[in-house]
């Protein structure tokens, strides 16, 4: 047996360390999805309902003070990276991205009060990684 067929095994225990020992800074990370009731995003009233809360909680890198990154990378500042998102309990690339196929449906990462996109989703031997972006709303308004 490899260590790749070895790792999905023990992952989840070895992630959810942060977690028993209190050091998610940030609380809970949350996949949300709003539903419009007009024909498009941003017409009509919008409804939020909660589709995944990430368990255990990826460590959250916030890049904004590294300017190695900055300088010529896809980073901006204000950007998280979200690592160590168990591939035993998200099993597609799908679930962690945040494009819909429907007009009337948003996606989101919600973390302390405050709504990201996805930007991009690298797949580990035993983990994803998730580089989000804030949500900047059309009209402006305040989640």
């Amino acid at each position: 047996m490899s260590l790749k067929d070895c790792l999905p095994k023990c992952i989840d225990a070895a992630l959810s360390v942060r977690d028993k020992v209190g050091a998610d800074f940030k609380g809970s990370v949350k996949i949300i999805q709003r539903a419009w009731t007009g024909k498009h995003v941003g017409d009509g009233s919008a409804s939020d309902s909660d589709l995944l809360t990430l368990s255990p909680t990826p460590q959250i890198v916030d890049c904004s003070h590294d300017i190695r990154l900055l300088e010529g990378g896809n980073v901006r500042r204000g950007d998280l990276i979200l690592r160590g998102i168990s591939k035993v309990q998200i099993t597609s690339d799908d679930t962690l991205n945040t494009i819909t196929d429907d007009s009337k449906l948003e996606k989101f990462y919600f973390i302390d009060g405050k709504a990201y996109t996805a930007i991009h989703v690298k797949e580990n031997i035993a983990t994803w990684d998730v580089h989000i972006r804030r949500h900047s709303p059309q009209g402006g308004e305040n989640y």
